[in-house]
């Protein structure tokens, strides 16, 4: 073993052998076999020779398995590469990493994997350099599958993120789509995609800033591509919308044709772009309506810059020509120039245009033959502001040469003054005029000679004018004093004044005049006393009659001139004792009314003061049966003493009581109670003993009657039957038409003016008008002026003029200002009567502004009639629901121009005011409203008035029908005048139906009745609207509204004089509505509202003198309620005596509470009036309710 060379000794260091290179294992194999050698040779052992033969061998076969090893290896690592390569050139990303792996494994050389890497760079680059997206993305994953450096992946990737700016700012969209999907593939940063997306938006923004619409659109397509925001895409898409709507607001029709193509390139919502188009229409219209020539050739310029159709345009142009056509026949000069610049704009055609011009010569040429000075003016301003050409001027000259010689040589002085200023506005030369005013000399001596001193007075002026010769002048002025000495002669009063009048006119001397003055001045007197005498035998006054006898005697009128007046005063003295008669009859029935119901144990002194009233009223009417009355007159007072007989007699107040009434009693007086303790008076004892015994009383009654019902049923309508007549009758001695007087405040304004107070209140039923001047004495101005120069001359103060005098007008009430309540509480008792089946009408009469609208409908908080009386009225109705049922129904109507409108729901069919609809491409699409039809009157068999076409409604409750009064109010027609700046042009009438059946009645009885609430129209003078002025349709209206209250006032008379005739209801449609309101059983209550300021006292002094008349109509009976009850009164069964009794006893105790607490219960529940009484007068005939 000494002989085994030590393997570590045989290279320069100890090397393990398996890192043996070839010469490493040569030189550690030549010392083994020297020694082997060497042993052999020496002869050395074999064992040992042996043992390093071994090692020899071990080491030899070490060697050789090291080649087998060393060539296994360098197979594996050739396979190991070439699997890389080509996994690098056709596998997938796994395939290259798992041979990738294995090379690694098997210790292939760095250099060929640095290859493989390389390789698929290139490929990378390749892909990107191809825009191949997929292919990219492989060799993206391929080469990360290689680990290839991030830093190489992102050199790759700059490129790309440049590509992709380059074609979303240049490029097309598939352009953009690839790049987008390249910078996908390649996992670019997303912040750079984004950038990239919003450039998308950016170049889109530019190109619709630059106004290209290619490029929009290519924008566009290239934002969606890339899947830009939406938000910034709509973004833009507004941006176009509103340029598109600012270079409309801005005028720009260039932009605007610019904006509609980058709308539509875009794609921009229809919607969008018609609402443009519409906005431009409107401009179109608002142009043509304005009259705004600028405007509209903007306008014209935006519908063919937006591709408008030519319907519209042609719409447009229609309505300028019409409009052209309306400024020449009716406008001025300057909206005719107007007009004509907008046709001009808008392209009008040139035959439109010519039509125009010859309009235009037309009405010079109508104006210089017939027209005035202005209108001549107005039409020369025309001819120049439309240029027209001389040749039109030539022949105006030559026509109004020819008119100024006819109005010259025949016409009137103001025809020819007239003719003057035109021939001067035409511009004649002066030779033409000159001859014209030697004309004018000559025709003025003979209008001198026989014309009226107005002619003369004009002829004259004329003459000075046109400067006719001043012999001319003088030779007219003798003629003049020759007819004033032929008037003296005569000696009447008509030629005195004519013959003076010309002296003025030709302007001489006062003594020339003085003869022809004094002559007619005595003239005059007999004229004014012959005048005063005539209006003395018109309104046959008294005071009247003997001023002018006094005044005819003075002035030597001879007797049979003022006898038959003297014969009128006899007459009017008896007529004041008759009227002195009438209103003590009406002061015995206030004074009976006025007295607490009776019972059968009435203290003494209220049954003595009954019975002095009754006798008080026989003997009223004794005095109407001496005085010469009609008969019915005496039969209204018969029916009142009969009534006072049955109440004496028969205790009729038993019969009154029924069942369901005591309870009612019972309330009534606990509320007669409670009012007397909310005025501060604290009930007396014996008022409490009082009601104690009709508590008990009645109890006892209600038993008994609910005993009796069933048998007194005759007894209940018989009652009922009562009360109706009673309570007619009542409302009869107040007048068929009560007539009510309301004097308005005066207003600040007629304050300022300084007008005064004529008119006022005297006592509750008379009024006072303070007279005119002229109506005290004819002649009493001039006297007055008389003395007042006669005092003037001697140095002494002027004499203060007479004392006013003033008439007094009686009516059935008259109230103050600011007595809206206490008005109505003299109303409310109709109400019932309406729940009885009787026509009621409450209207308001008088000149405009006046107050009939305030007392009609009342104001915020201080409501009028009408809303009180739907108060009232379902109030009673309320109370009385368990004894009968009412069905209430209303309509509007309105009279307006003499036809008639609904006002329901506010719908009105007046064309009048409507103004003329646009119509073509302007209009609204879709047919109008349907025209409502108007409203005509028909009449039923019984003579009641129907309306058709008249819209109704029900109303169960006040509010609804309360809200119908609010809507007729609303728009009804109103005007501004100069008297009322919110005058009623229209007569309103609210009409209510009623029908009212009875609980428990057989066979469902019912009674139908209306009541209308009218507010007329103030009546006007229509001197206050002359012709050809600016109130043209105030005129046309005072006129409509002065006929309708002339026919009304025809009724009212034919009614007044009683005879059995025609009455003209058909005269007017206002007569025609109320023709079963007016009249007969109807009840009839009419408001005179006056102002009380002295320019209105021609107005107050009719209105109170038509008043007047009104009160006197006299109504008819309707006997058949009557004579029903009397058949129901046989039918009575006496065994119901007893509890009649206890009703009326019960009734009696009651009343008497009431009379204690100064009101009247009511036995039947219903309440007449609350109103305290006024002038004498009660709601309750002989004591007794209204209701009863």
């Amino acid at each position: 073993m000494a002989l085994v060379p030590d393997l570590r000794l045989c290279s320069n260091g100890p090397i393990p052998l398996e890192e043996c290179g070839q010469e490493q294992w040569e030189r550690l194999i030549e010392p083994f076999q020297k020694v082997i050698a060497e042993a052999q040779a020496f002869g050395m052992d074999e064992p040992e020779v042996d043992d390093a033969q071994k090692v020899l061998t071990a080491v030899l076969d070490l060697r050789v398995r090291r080649l087998a090893a060393e060539q296994d290896r360098a197979d594996a690592l050739s396979a190991g590469a070439q699997r890389l390569r080509d996994a690098v050139a056709r596998g997938s990303p796994g395939e290259v990493r798992e041979a990738l792996a294995h090379a690694r494994a098997v210790g292939v050389a760095d250099h060929l994997i640095e290859e493989s890497r390389a390789q698929l760079h290139r490929r990378l680059l390749d892909a990107i350099q191809s825009l191949a997206p997929a292919e990219a993305k492989e060799a993206l994953e391929l080469a990360r599958a290689v680990d290839v450096d991030e830093r190489s992946i992102e050199e790759a990737r700059q490129p790309v993120r440049q590509l992709l700016r380059d074609r979303i700012g240049q490029g097309t969209p598939d352009e953009a789509k690839k790049a987008l999907d390249l910078a996908l593939a390649l996992d670019v940063d997303a912040r750079i995609v984004e950038e990239a997306r919003e450039d998308a938006i950016q170049r889109l923004d530019w190109a619709i800033l630059d106004g290209l619409p290619d490029d929009a659109r290519q924008a566009l397509e290239v934002a969606l591509a890339v899947e830009a925001d939406a938000r910034g895409i709509e973004a833009a898409k507004n941006s176009v919308v509103q340029s598109l709507t600012k270079a409309i607001a801005q005028r720009t029709p260039d932009d605007a044709k610019e904006a509609l193509a980058l709308a539509l390139a875009l794609e921009v919502d229809c919607w969008s772009i018609e609402d443009a188009k519409q906005q431009v229409l409107c401009s179109l219209h608002r142009a043509v309506v304005e009259c705004s020539p600028d405007d509209a050739r903007k306008a014209l310029e935006f519908v063919r810059a937006l591709a408008i159709d030519d319907e519209t345009l042609l719409e447009a142009r229609r309505q300028v020509g019409q409009r052209l056509q309306d400024a020449l026949a009716q406008g001025s000069a300057d909206e005719a120039a107007e007009a004509l610049k907008l046709a001009y704009a808008i392209e009008l055609d040139e035959c439109t245009l010519e039509r125009a011009k010859a309009q235009v010569g037309k009405r010079l040429s109508d104006a210089v033959l017939s027209g005035t000075p202005e209108q001549i003016a107005k039409a020369l301003d025309f001819v120049r502001r439309i240029h027209m050409d001389e040749r039109t001027m030539e022949e105006a000259k030559q026509q109004m040469q020819r008119r100024l010689m006819d109005a010259v040589s025949q016409g009137t002085p103001d025809e020819a003054r007239e003719a003057f200023a035109c021939a001067a506005v035409v511009g004649l030369d002066e030779q033409t005029l000159m001859a014209a005013s030697q004309m004018v000399g000559s025709r003025l001596v003979d209008i001198a000679r026989t014309g009226a001193p107005t002619d003369v007075r004009k002829a004259l002026e004329l003459a000075l004018e046109v400067g006719v010769d001043q012999r001319v002048v003088e030779e007219a002025r003798k003629e003049a004093q020759d007819r004033v000495r032929e008037a003296v002669s005569l000696g009447t009063v008509d030629a005195l004044t004519t013959a003076l009048e010309l002296a003025r006119a030709v302007s001489l001397s006062g003594d020339e005049c003085r003869e022809a003055e004094e002559a007619l001045a005595i003239e005059k007197k007999k004229e004014e006393a012959r005048a005063l005498l005539a209006e003395a035998r018109l309104r046959c006054e008294t005071d009247i009659l003997k001023r002018a006898i006094g005044a005819a005697q003075e002035a030597g009128l001879p007797e049979s001139e003022w006898s038959d007046a003297a014969a009128m005063l006899t007459i009017g003295e008896e007529k004041r004792r008759k009227e002195r008669a009438r209103r003590r009859l009406r002061q015995a029935c206030a004074d009976l009314l006025a007295l607490p119901p009776g019972y059968l144990d009435e203290p003494a002194d209220i049954a003595d003061q009954r019975a002095s009233a009754v006798r008080e009223l026989r003997a009223a009417r004794r005095d109407l049966e001496g005085a010469g009355l009609s008969e019915d007159e005496l039969t209204e007072a018969d029916a009142l003493l009969l009534e006072a007989d049955k109440f004496e007699a028969k205790q009729a107040l038993r019969e009154l009581a029924q069942s369901v009434q005591f309870e009612t009693l019972l309330a009534d007086a606990e509320r007669a109670i409670k009012r007397l303790r909310q005025d501060g008076i604290e009930p007396g004892e014996e008022l409490k003993e009082s009601m104690k015994d009709a508590k008990e009383t009645l109890a006892a009654a209600i038993s008994t009657a609910r005993r009796l019902s069933i048998e007194e049923t005759a007894d209940l309508l018989k009652a009922e039957q009562l009360r109706k007549r009673l309570h007619n009758m009542l409302e009869d001695i107040k007048g068929a038409i009560r007539v009510i007087c309301r004097v308005r405040p005066m207003s600040q304004k007629e304050e300022e003016a300084g007008e005064r107070a004529i008119v006022s209140r005297f006592d509750l039923c008379t009024v006072q008008v303070e007279q005119e001047l002229d109506h005290r004495r004819p002649g009493a101005a001039i006297a007055q002026a008389a003395l007042q120069r006669k005092a003037g001359l001697a140095g002494e103060p002027p004499p203060l003029p007479p004392p006013a005098k003033t008439s007094d007008f009686v009516f059935d009430a008259v109230f103050a200002p600011g007595a809206q309540d206490e008005v109505f509480q003299d109303c409310a008792d109709l109400m019932q009567l309406a729940l009885d089946g009787y026509n009621v009408t409450l209207f308001a009469y008088g000149q405009t502004g006046a107050g009939k609208t305030h007392t009609m409908f009342g104001s915020q908080g201080e409501p009028g009639i009408a809303p009180r009386a739907i108060d009232e009225l379902y109030s009673i109705m309320d109370k009385h629901k368990d004894l009968y049922h009412c069905e209430v129904s209303a309509s509007v109507l309105e009279l307006y121009c003499d036809a008639l409108y609904d006002l329901m729901e506010g719908r009105r069919a007046k064309e009048l005011i409507n103004p003329e609809p646009v119509t073509g491409a302007f209009a609204k699409a879709g047919p109008g409203p349907p025209k409502t039809p108007e409203p005509t009157i028909g009449y039923n068999m019984d003579g009641s008035v129907v309306m058709h076409n008249l819209a109704s409604r029900q109303c169960p409750s006040a509010e609804e029908l309360h809200a119908i009064l609010d809507t007729g109010v609303k728009h009804r027609e109103v005007a501004k005048t100069d008297k009322n700046d919110h005058s009623s042009r229209s007569h309103l009438l609210v009409i209510i139906r009623l029908k009212t059946t009875r609980k428990g009645s057989e066979g469902g009885r019912s009674e139908t009745s209306k009541i209308v609430l009218c507010d007329l129209a103030g009546s006007e003078r229509t001197k206050h609207f002359p012709p050809g002025t600016s109130k043209e349709r105030q005129l046309t209206e005072a006129k409509e509204i002065n006929k309708s209250l002339s026919a009304l006032a025809d009724v009212i008379k034919s009614l007044v004089d009683g005879k059995k005739g025609h009455t003209p209801y058909r005269n007017h449609k206002l007569t025609q509505v109320l023709q079963d309101s007016l009249g007969g059983t109807a009840k009839t209550l009419m408001f005179v509202n006056c102002s009380p300021a002295s320019n209105a006292r021609s107005e107050t002094w009719s209105s109170l003198t038509w008043a007047s008349c009104a009160k006197n109509v006299s109504n008819s009976y309707n006997l058949r309620s009557d004579q029903r009850a009397a058949t129901l009164a046989q039918q009575q069964n006496s065994g119901s005596s007893r509890g009649i009794a206890a009703v009326a006893t019960a009734a009696s105790a009651a009343r008497k509470l009431s009379a204690q607490a100064g009101r009247s219960p009511n036995p039947l529940g219903r309440q007449a009036s609350s109103a305290p009484k006024q002038a004498g007068r009660s709601p309750n005939p002989l004591g007794r309710q209204a209701s009863s």
